[in-house]
């Protein structure tokens, strides 16, 4: 059901769209989180997950939520552009997992349409701050501070009223009261080949996923993309070619664990060690694997970053 004056918000969505290059709600997740958000067919609020005992990875600051009250944690959170300033620290794989950390970074792209519904909450800034108006009519809408929130570019200057006000409003959200229909869903965007691969490899082939590296802030290190090819003869053979985000992987664990598909039974596990080279490229050979259908996984500081049947 839509709000009273949705017509009136379609106005001001079109000259979003127009003058910021809106595109729709940004929720951001994390790779391990898709598998049930895709079962579930819906988002669901941080509540709901612990309620429901759904195992996800909280991308969020620990100390935030703590202070974050109990009627904005039942509310499902989304975005109005991307790169919004708290995500800055916790993109990409961090060298000692430190928290907040979000280490294969996704964007959920969502319909405006979110905007119209009547189950849905305007928040001026980040909606666990104390400075935060609600709002949910055409009236408050209007008004909200757009040439703040869709603020792009460096916010590495001096340290200002002006710049903490800039971080504040590009924190605005849009509230779902109610779990959100992935019917809703546009796009699901990548930051690298390697996860966009990931996906279809999990998922399955569909015209939603896509990669755009520019809406992340691709910090930390990461796989950007990787090739297996496979050579059978009496024995499996696997040629592996790795291309990193950083040239600092000597400075990560790395691990490769193969296993056969029924039961699961490990045929392969060895930790690999790389010297920093000059390139973002690795190159590496498996030999004398059983020659039937195998699980490949690979993982960078014991994030599981390739995943595939081969």
């Amino acid at each position: 059901m839509y709000k009273d004056d949705y017509k009136k918000l379609k106005t001001v969505i079109n000259q979003l769209k127009v003058k910021y290059n809106f595109k729709g709600l940004y929720h951001f997740t994390d790779f391990k989180n898709l598998k049930s958000i895709i079962e579930t067919g819906c988002l669901k609020s941080r509540a709901e997950c612990q309620n429901s005992e759904i195992d996800f990875l909280d991308a969020a600051n620990e100390d935030v939520i703590e202070h974050t009250k109990r009627d904005i944690k039942k509310c499902v959170r989304f975005y109005y552009k991307e790169k919004p300033p708290t995500l800055y620290k916790n993109e990409g794989i961090k060298v000692d997992n430190a928290k907040p950390h979000i280490p294969l970074p996704v964007y959920l792209l969502f319909d405006y349409e979110l905007i119209l519904l009547e189950n849905t909450v305007f928040a001026s800034c980040n909606a666990a701050s104390a400075y935060v108006n609600f709002g949910k009519n055409f009236d408050f809408f209007k008004t909200m501070d757009w040439d703040k929130i869709f603020h792009r570019g460096s916010l590495h200057i001096e340290d200002t009223p002006l710049k903490r006000e800039i971080i504040s409003k590009r924190h605005a959200e849009l509230l779902g009261l109610q779990d959100i229909s992935l019917n809703y869903l546009n796009k699901i965007f990548f930051r690298s080949k390697a996860d966009y691969k990931r996906a279809i490899n999990l998922f399955g082939k569909n015209d939603k996923l896509e990669v755009d590296a520019s809406l992340f802030n691709c910090n930390n290190n990461y796989i950007e993309d990787y090739t297996l090819e496979i050579h059978k003869q009496t024995h499996k053979t696997i040629d592996i070619n790795l291309e990193f985000n950083r040239r600092n992987y000597k400075n990560y664990t790395h691990r490769i664990i193969i296993k056969d598909l029924e039961p699961g039974n490990i045929v392969y596990d060895k930790r690999i060690k790389f010297t920093n080279g000059t390139g973002l490229k690795r190159h590496g050979k498996i030999k004398n694997l059983p020659n039937e259908q195998l699980r490949f996984e690979y993982y960078m500081n014991d994030i599981l970053s390739v995943e595939k049947t081969i």
